[in-house]
């Protein structure tokens, strides 16, 4: 593991949680040195105990072994609290991967420039111009991941991160009309707190608006985008015939409906209450993805 990553991840999560080793290691049944030891990088844990782990902090194994969580360490998140959009983006909309996917150069190039877009969240402060940089990050990842569909080794893992990053744009493009309600659960975690993404987003004039916003509105509502929607639902259907990620492509036909964008003619007020039963009853039946974000449900 590149720079005992997973021993790093397993530390940002006890100390994100406050908790002790000997208390992880209860969790987990092990000894409090054995929890030294895999954060130190001297041992790894089975294969069995990194299920226990992940399980126990409510991610995913893919995410403890791949992700790199150090940004959690002393941070705490709340609708109001600093740094809103970066705790709120990784919960929402997971980035995923794994070891065979990783080893595609197209797959790992894309999920790096992911990675480092979400990496300028967390630091872009109130800083409007670091916010453009960072959403353009995410942007130029939506269509790379299109560019790496076909890499077979990772094709479930491109579809995943792609669904999640087509998600989040779906959803500040249409808080402006169809979210103008304060049920809208996207719209209403933009709306506490002063958050700058909302400030950048919400403002289309030149000057201080993300300069790709009304380009990409553009894009997405052009009936000829027809191939940007379908390949969100190949790749939903792609993820529910996977064993690694069919919780996921649940917890994403629960999210749509819980930022109000069910394919229906409801309106998003309903649609995010049936968004809201959908994913708690996901939760209730063990999945990770659920059980993450309704701990930070307003």
């Amino acid at each position: 593991m590149t720079g005992n990553r997973l021993g790093k991840n397993i530390r940002a999560l006890r100390e994100y949680y406050g908790e002790t080793q000997e208390a992880l290691g209860g969790r987990i049944h092990v000894e409090k040195n054995t929890v030294s030891c895999y954060e130190t990088g001297r041992h790894e844990p089975s294969q069995d105990t990194l299920a226990l782990i992940a399980a126990h902090f409510q991610i995913t194994v893919e995410e403890l072994l791949f992700s790199d969580l150090s940004g959690l360490k002393g941070e705490r998140f709340s609708p109001t609290a600093e740094g809103l959009l970066s705790g709120l983006f990784g919960a929402l909309f997971p980035r995923v991967s794994s070891k065979r996917a990783l080893g595609a150069e197209g797959f790992r190039r894309v999920w790096e420039g992911h990675g480092a877009a979400l990496e300028r969240m967390k630091t872009a402060g109130t800083d409007m111009e670091a916010w453009s940089e960072a959403l353009e990050g995410t942007l130029d990842s939506l269509f790379g991941y299109l560019d790496a569909w076909e890499l077979e080794e990772a094709r479930e893992e491109t579809a995943a991160n792609y669904i999640g990053l087509y998600l989040f744009w779906e959803a500040v493009l249409n808080r402006g009309e169809a979210h103008k309600t304060d049920t809208a659960f996207f719209s209403r975690l933009l709306a506490e707190g002063g958050s700058p993404l909302r400030d950048c987003l919400e403002d289309a004039s030149p000057e201080n608006a993300a300069p790709f916003y009304e380009e990409l509105r553009g894009l997405l509502e052009d009936p000829e985008a027809e191939e940007l929607r379908r390949k969100r639902r190949e790749g939903l259907i792609l993820l529910e015939g996977s064993a690694r990620w069919r919780g996921l492509a649940s917890y994403y036909v629960a999210l749509r409906f819980l930022l109000g964008r069910g394919d229906n003619d409801l309106g998003p007020a309903l649609n995010c209450t049936i968004g809201y039963e959908l994913m708690k009853a996901c939760a209730d039946l063990g999945n990770p993805w659920a059980k993450r974000l309704l701990r930070f449900y307003p």
